[in-house]
């Protein structure tokens, strides 16, 4: 048995990993985890137990785990790390690297490891948003011109085109808090570039 003295901050996303693992991840919790779902969902209930009331987050609490408890929170976070991975922040509340410095996942190297391919992804998906916003700006650009050069209706509804998308990106942007920057959507204002 171990103890940790941890905030309710710490231990909420520890719980909501769980509740992924009882109720929003479709698999086997018995050949994943290695423990049934009684026993995955009987850890989670004790750790709802320290929410705290009094709206002190930051307050530390005594908490015993046994070995087969905090086996269950590490499998859990790698089973739900590799499984909603794109969305793992949105559905557990906080990034992976974050979780890692938890005091019960402090220098777990898998879990590390996990992490880092994490931000390898994450990379890969940046940078081909990137490059392909580029390529429609581009395109959007020469859609603009050959409108201008040949007023058909064929290149003014190409040019419409790819103003509906480059006004829904930049709008979505705004909608998930991306700076439109770095996204390299800054540059470009359909209203007036594109119309």
């Amino acid at each position: 048995m171990k103890k940790f003295n941890l905030s309710w901050n710490e231990i909420w996303p520890i719980a909501n990993i769980l509740n992924e693992v009882c109720h929003g991840i479709d698999i086997d919790i018995q050949s994943e985890i290695g423990f049934s779902y009684e026993e995955v969902y009987k850890l989670l209930t004790k750790l709802h137990y320290y929410k705290d009331e009094k709206h002190q987050p930051n307050k530390k609490n005594v908490i015993e785990f046994h070995d087969d408890e905090i086996l269950i929170l590490k499998r859990s976070l790698q089973v739900a790390a590799e499984e909603i991975s794109r969305h793992f922040q949105t559905r557990v509340g906080v990034t992976l690297e974050e979780l890692i410095d938890n005091p019960i996942f402090h220098n777990e190297i898998d879990l590390r490891t996990l992490a880092n391919k994490q931000s390898t992804k994450n990379e890969k998906f940046e940078h081909y948003l990137q490059d392909l916003i580029s390529f429609i700006k581009e395109e959007a650009k020469e859609a603009k011109l050959n409108k201008t050069k040949t007023p058909s209706d064929f290149n003014k509804g190409h040019l419409m085109a790819y103003y509906e998308v480059i006004s829904l990106m930049k709008e979505q942007a705004i909608v998930f808090d991306i700076d439109q920057e770095e996204l390299g959507l800054s540059d470009i204002k359909p209203e007036s570039d594109l119309l």
